[in-house]
């Protein structure tokens, strides 16, 4: 048997822009909130944990900030994200967190960006969060992206079983767990 390194995506923020002008996002983002729905605030704490960021972390801010605004403003684009719901609910409830859970539940108030929370449980594929976009699936570590090797059809089920699990963000956070 043959094994083979996983392709790592190389583009960076500009080219991952350049995709989500195009298509569509589905994502899975158990432990942080997705990039693309991120304040400024909560990119910029991202940011700052990521040490390899050094030199480059005022460029990857404002991408990542310009690429919230396109998927915003791409409004013939179905978005759908879910979060964990430790992710959501994090203690304590500080200023930076609270400003964050508002503005995840002003973007689901757009007709094309979906967000829902996922109470903990097994995850048949992979349990750090995936994307699938393009065709394509990726999955995350940190900031880098690995494409999945394994059959697409197999996360595009996967991802239909988290969605049915996961509740509307607007019904968690009135309680509806």
């Amino acid at each position: 048997m043959t094994t083979t390194a996983p392709e790592v995506f190389t583009g960076g923020q500009k080219a991952l822009m350049a995709q989500e002008a195009v298509h569509a996002t589905r994502q899975y983002s158990p432990g942080t909130v997705p990039g693309l729905l991120q304040t400024l605030d909560y990119a910029t704490e991202v940011a700052n944990a990521l040490p390899h960021l050094s030199d480059d972390r005022e460029d990857h801010i404002r991408l990542r900030m310009a690429r919230g605004r396109q998927v915003r403003e791409c409004t013939h684009l179905r978005h759908q994200f879910i979060v964990g719901a430790a992710v959501h609910d994090l203690d304590p409830h500080t200023p930076l967190m609270d400003a964050q859970r508002a503005h995840l539940a002003d973007l689901d108030q757009l007709g094309h960006i979906d967000i829902r929370v996922r109470p903990a449980r097994v995850v048949l594929t992979d349990p750090t969060g995936f994307t699938i976009r393009a065709g394509r699936v990726w999955i995350e570590a940190g900031d880098t992206y690995f494409v999945a090797s394994d059959d697409v059809q197999q996360w595009v089920e996967e991802w239909g079983r988290l969605w049915e699990e996961a509740v509307p963000l607007s019904a968690y956070q009135q309680g509806q767990r």
